[in-house]
């Protein structure tokens, strides 16, 4: 057998250990997270933003890679400044 069989995995399998999460369409995206289809375009050509799946022209985020990305951008107040 080969390597490349031993390490074959289905997608579906994939995706489901990795995170199971449902796709969203851009649409579904600026909906539901409030983000603007100019910054994920933007940040999609920069590779800045979420992380995507790109199939042709169709563009998918999942779910928990939005909900990651969102988390780690998240900012906690340090408290007050003296004064």
């Amino acid at each position: 057998m080969s390597d490349r069989a031993l390490s074959y995995v289905p997608l579906e399998v994939q995706m489901t250990t990795e995170c199971e999460s449902e796709l969203l369409r851009e649409p579904e995206v600026k909906r539901e997270y409030k983000l603007t289809g100019p910054w994920l375009r933007k940040n999609r050509r920069l590779k800045t933003g979420p992380p995507f799946i790109k199939l042709g022209r169709m563009v998918f985020y999942r779910r928990c890679d939005l909900d990651v990305f969102i988390a780690a951008h998240r900012i906690e107040p340090g408290g007050r400044s003296p004064g």
